[in-house]
């Protein structure tokens, strides 16, 4: 892919700070949205952070399936033991 490049704000003082030093572990892309970021890291973004809605509802959806399923479970055991006592 290249250099990181900002699209903004190519002035050289500063840039080894910016580009070395900076912590950026954990983020899609080196640095945060600023102000005249340029289009494609716009749309990246963009798609990431659809991605991440996307698998939140995926897993909210899932959890609530595993509690039905762990219900359904509770009382069909509920129901053997009362035909087995009885």
């Amino acid at each position: 892919m290249g250099e990181w490049d900002e699209g903004h704000h190519n002035n050289r003082t500063g840039r080894a700070d910016n580009l070395i030093r900076t912590d950026r572990k954990g983020r899609c892309f080196y640095l945060e949205y600023r102000e005249g970021m340029l289009f494609p890291a716009g749309q990246e973004l963009h798609l990431c952070y659809e991605e991440i809605d996307r698998l939140k509802r995926k897993n909210v959806t899932l959890m609530i399936g595993l509690c039905v399923l762990t219900g359904v479970l509770v009382v069909d055991l509920a129901l053997r033991l009362v035909g087995w006592l009885f």
